[in-house]
């Protein structure tokens, strides 16, 4: 009993001493030491904020292998509802090929991005091209042009929303377009790391005219 008492007693003292040196702390994203211990529910809280942390993406293509005619007036080409589980960044791209079918005249053609149904950040427009006239003899070029843009939009809420882009001519004409794609991949802020801002617009950006005329 003695002996028993006794190897209890030093086997006590061992882990005591040694207790401060093993002990599993709680760790974060950015507070992981060589050689220490981690506490499990700290590494499961890791592991659920590194998964809201990766990158998530929509496309919408063009599905249609032929050329389409709107008519005369603006068209949305593409649109994508999606949810977003965390405020963040949207990083949004898009394109179309246009061809300008107005015979006579030049025409100044849009591409427009819509968030929730309004201009991204008060762009009225993030790209466009003058189309000269319509030639069956094919010597002005610039009658057939593809409009494309890469935009990055903070989102401040979680939830649903709708990205959408419209070509709109200058005025009404007559014009076909394909190979719209619209492609958003969202990165999420990331607990720990470094905060994402809105990009803004910069000073003296020209949103009011969208011809600068």
């Amino acid at each position: 009993m003695n002996y028993r008492l006794i190897f209890t007693t030093l086997v006590a003292v061992l882990f005591l001493a040694a207790g401060p040196a093993w002990a599993a702390q709680p760790l974060g994203l950015n507070s992981f030491t060589k050689n220490t211990p981690a506490i499990a529910d700290s590494v499961n809280e890791n592991f659920t904020a590194l998964e809201k942390a990766v990158p998530v993406m929509w496309a919408s293509i063009d599905k249609d292998p032929q050329s389409i005619s709107p008519g005369a007036v603006a068209v949305t080409t593409n649109s994508l509802n999606i949810s977003t589980p965390d405020p963040g960044i949207l990083l949004i791209n898009g394109s179309v090929f246009i061809n300008h079918r107005n015979p006579t005249s030049p025409l100044f053609y849009y591409l427009q991005l819509f968030v929730d149904g309004t201009t991204v950040d008060g762009h009225n427009f993030l790209s466009s091209f003058v189309a000269g006239p319509d030639t069956s003899s094919g010597t002005d070029l610039s009658e057939g042009f593809t409009l494309s843009y890469t935009y990055a939009h903070a989102v401040a809420t979680t939830g649903a929303h709708t990205i959408s882009q419209v070509i709109k001519p200058k005025s009404p004409n007559s014009y076909i377009y394909n190979k719209n794609n619209l492609t958003v991949i969202f990165f999420p802020n990331l607990p720990g790391g470094a905060p994402i801002s809105d990009p803004g617009i910069p000073a003296f950006a020209d949103t009011d005219t969208e011809d600068g005329s």
